[in-house]
């Protein structure tokens, strides 16, 4: 096809962009105008809002207008109905706007914008007319003096695809050196097929468009649930980010998707309601700006590695972890007291410890009923009776089942419990001041007892003894207040146990203090009397708080789980359990139980009605971490406990749980290996597979999916190029048997190699097998690249990106999810050493990193597992 078959093409696009900019500057002007005074006469209740609501779609407006400006389209369509009328769209990423000449411009996240994520040739019907498409032309908008758009992809219903590399450059009367330069060499600046581009610059691909199926799974209804698999290069995490910036989009929300929205009413608005988890803080930093470009703000608390965001919640929040405000476990970075088929497959122990907590609730239940039997009169025998009544068959009985049937007795209950109180703190109060009367030292003497000894985790003996709403007291200096409680506790523990029969545990702080205040304490009839009222109070509460322990008891219980199960060693390695310690294995399922068993009581009707009550604080505190969105790059790194706490942090309303990633590629031993461990985790969830691989070149295409064959991967989900693609890439090269001098002069001659063949220097990644080999390679490689004006940057931990035409040096560990133009692979026989069950698995998202280039180094030979592939490798890339 001639050029000037697409001056037309050219002439009517670049004007277009020019209406739209021009259009944009003037309601830019207008926007910057003072327009509160439509407020003027709003009362004083409500126009302080109306303010901070004008202002906020004030700002809302420029960003969309600003975007436009830096980019007026993605696209255009040309359709044609069943009635022979053309229609031509212009589609633009995010934002649209009325332009004067009446051209036809939309968001691409509407529904004409799905127009142009299908094929010419196919129909589409939009707003009741059935378009059948003509023509597609994707956009890659630049301005210098003037509009252009590079690398413009033109598709048409003939199946004829080419990329014109400048539309200023098919003007014939645009002789303006900036066009000329935005061509190529070459005499004709149209390439039949799909030209590859060349990565520049550290960042994900950006594709403004989706295809087809991408394009279906970014516009499935806000309350789905899915995971996106398929091979490196396909756009998953493309789609997974389009998607969020379109439900984002209060203009692109389905009638039925703005009531969910409106009915999630979280604390945290829409627009901000969404977070996504990747493995690793590189990827985190790479993602952010990938969102940037679709529109979307990206803090650092909206994009987060899934073990800083469990552990600000287990710390911070539930409790879990030990700070200066209490806490129950130290966290351990080691899995040794954790068999490794637990740490693989960690379902099964899961259940265990899930059934021990509600057994133990259970039994928490019954020993209440058991109490309130002996101390019948105090409590009241009617209500005793209906008590009884409720709990008959409590084994058989789902514990929310057992909820339901107590909340009919719940304000009896709780009214009863009132009053022994107010009675048993009557006495207390009188047995205090008795005690000072006799002694008005007995409390400073006590304080300087207090500080003598060690704070110890409390007892389950007094779990109950005190208000469920009562705050701790952790006032490290003891204040005189503190003391007389710690006095009061320690009698009421005192009575309780009495009028049971039994005795303070023999290592018990309250034992401690009572044998320390000797005959210092209430007389025996005193202590029988308050002894039956607390039991009464603290059977009260196992039926009244229960519904809290059910929740908020889940790491006292998983203490008590794992002494329990040391006797029978099929989970653990008992002699290197520390009691006061957790794996991020134990953590991630004490913080998965707890927010399952708050979504379960959070779904209950009888909860929903008092959800404002105080004695639901503790779920509301934890539905305030719900999101709208929950996002999941890299899903197959995560292991089914952290999946299915991250599924349990979506909004009870929305549900909305996208994830997207690869079994081919999980790197991690903890990482979820199937299907039916996906299942487990995030129950009902959908799953949609794409394999069209828009990164590689063929022959690296052709390289992965040997690699896949050789260790007998799912060679079903691997990547096939589009059929358009013309970049056919070169060999993938190897050096064997040399010294490391040898290897890295033979790593820099391709790093310069690849900046020949590309005219520019793109995108370079040195990948090794160890953090510590990371500076001391990057410091080799820039004595070899020194003379280029060429360096290599080493990026520890996966923390930086490197600038402009570095070559980056990573830890093999740390490379998920990125994409380089060249990828080289140090040492691979050493990391087959090292890490015989991975180093194939790590070498195929090695490999899988290069769009077009690729070195293998290996200190010796090949080794053997990878002999299948020899026979496709190179030594060079040029000749000579």
């Amino acid at each position: 096809m001639e050029n000037k078959d697409f001056e037309q093409l050219a002439n009517e696009s670049l004007a277009t962009f020019r209406e739209i900019a021009s259009t944009v500057r003037e309601k830019l002007k207008e926007n910057s105008g003072n327009t509160t005074d439509v407020f003027a006469n709003s009362n004083s209740f409500t126009g302080a809002e109306a303010h901070k609501n004008l202002r906020v779609i004030k700002r809302d407006s420029r960003e969309a207008y600003e975007r436009l400006l830096r980019e007026p389209a993605i696209a255009r369509v040309v359709t044609e109905d069943q009635n022979g009328n053309e229609y031509t769209f212009y589609i633009g990423r995010r934002s649209t706007i009325t332009l004067p000449s009446g051209t036809k411009f939309a968001s691409y996240q509407s529904d004409v914008g799905r127009l142009a994520a299908l094929s010419p040739g196919e129909e589409f019907k939009v707003r009741g007319i059935t378009h059948y498409i003509k023509e597609i032309d994707s956009f890659q908008p630049r301005f210098d003096d003037d509009w252009d758009s590079v690398d413009t992809q033109y598709r048409n219903d003939n199946d004829d695809v080419y990329t014109i590399e400048s539309l200023r450059a098919l003007l014939p009367s645009d002789s303006s050196l900036d066009a000329w330069l935005s061509a190529s060499d070459s005499d004709n600046v149209v390439i039949k097929g799909v030209k590859h581009q060349v990565l520049t610059s550290m960042e994900l691909r950006d594709k403004p468009l989706l295809d087809r199926f991408q394009d279906e799974i970014h516009r499935l209804p806000l309350n789905n649930q899915l995971i996106l698999l398929g091979p490196p290069g396909t756009g998953k995490t493309t789609t997974l980010i389009k998607r969020l910036s379109q439900k984002l989009n209060p203009d692109a929300l389905t009638p039925q998707e703005e009531s969910l929205v409106q009915r999630s009413h979280g604390e945290v608005a829409h627009e901000q309601s969404w977070i996504m988890f990747t493995p690793s803080d590189l990827l985190k930093h790479y993602l952010k700006e990938a969102f940037s470009r679709e529109g979307v703000p990206a803090s650092d608390d909206k994009v987060r590695t899934w073990t800083k965001y469990r552990d600000d919640l287990a710390r911070n929040q539930f409790g879990i972890l030990r700070s200066a405000n209490g806490g129950t476990f130290k966290p351990s970075s080691s899995f040794e007291s954790l068999t490794p088929n637990v740490v693989q497959k960690p379902e099964q122990w899961f259940e265990a410890f899930r059934d021990f907590h509600a057994n133990r609730i259970r039994q928490q239940l019954n020993a209440g009923l058991e109490q309130l039997s002996k101390v019948s009169n105090e409590f009241g025998m009617e209500l005793f009776e209906k008590l009884k009544s409720k709990l008959d068959n409590i084994e058989a009985k789902s514990l929310l089942a057992i909820y339901r049937d107590l909340a009919a007795l719940e304000s009896e209950l709780l009214l009863r419990l009132a009053a022994v109180k107010e009675e048993t703190d009557s006495l207390l109060k009188k047995e205090v001041n008795l005690t000072f009367n006799r002694n008005q030292a007995v409390f400073d003497d006590l304080k300087e007892f207090l500080l003598s000894i060690e704070p110890e985790v409390e007892s389950d003996d007094d779990t109950f003894d005190n208000d469920d709403d009562e705050p701790a007291d952790n006032d490290v200096t003891l204040t005189r207040r503190t003391v007389v409680n710690e006095y009061m506790k320690a009698i009421k523990s005192l009575s309780r146990v009495a009028a049971q029969g039994k005795k303070l545990g023999a290592k018990s702080r309250a034992k401690m203090i009572i044998d320390f205040l000797g005959d210092q304490v209430p007389s025996e009839e005193s202590r029988r009397t308050i002894g039956r009222l607390m039991l009464v109070q603290n059977s009260i509460r196992r039926f009244t708080n229960s519904k809290k322990m059910f929740v908020t008891n889940v790491a006292q219980s998983y203490r008590d789980f794992r002494k329990a199960l040391l006797k029978n060693n099929s989970f653990y390695f008992a002699d290197k359990v520390d009691h006061q310690k957790i794996t991020s294995t134990e953590l991630d399922a004490i913080v998965l139980l707890l927010l399952r068993n708050a979504r379960a009581l959070l779904s209950e009707s009888f909860v929903v009605r008092e959800l404002d009550s105080s004695r639901f604080s503790f779920l509301r505190d934890i539905k305030s971490n719900f999101r709208n969105q929950v996002m999941v790059d890299e899903a197959t790194d995560f292991s089914s406990l952290q999946l299915s706490c991250m599924y349990n942090l979506t909004s009870l309303e929305t549900k909305s749980f996208f994830a997207c990633g690869d079994f081919n590629q999980r790197i991690t031993s903890e990482g979820i290996r199937s299907k039916k461990q996906l299942d487990w985790a995030a129950t009902g969830i959908g799953e949609r597979t794409i394999n069209v691989v828009y990164r590689q070149s063929r022959k690296l295409n052709g390289f992965a999916k040997a690699l896949l064959k050789s260790q007998h991967g799912d060679t079903k989900t691997a990547g096939e190029l589009p059929g358009d693609s013309v970049h056919e890439g070169v060999e993938p090269a190897l050096i064997e048997t040399s010294s490391l001098t040898e290897r890295l002069n033979w790593v820099a001659e391709r790093v310069v190699e690849v900046e020949r063949q590309v005219k520019k220097m793109p995108t370079t990644a040195v990948l090794v097998n160890d953090e510590n080999l990371v500076e001391k390679t990057a410091r080799e490689l820039t004595e070899r690249l020194e003379e280029y004006n060429l360096k290599a940057v080493a990026c520890h931990q996966g923390q930086s990106l490197g600038e402009g035409t570095d070559v980056r040096v990573f830890d093999v560990q740390h490379i998920k999810g990125l994409e380089f133009e060249a990828v080289f692979f140090m040492d691979v026989d050493d990391l087959a050493e090292r890490n015989p069950d991975l180093f194939d698995r790590y070498l195929y998202v090695g490999a899988t990193r290069a769009a077009t280039y690729l070195g293998l180094t290996c200190c010796n030979r090949l080794p053997e597992k990878l002999e299948p592939v020899r026979a496709l490798f190179t030594d060079q890339w040029l000749e000579g």
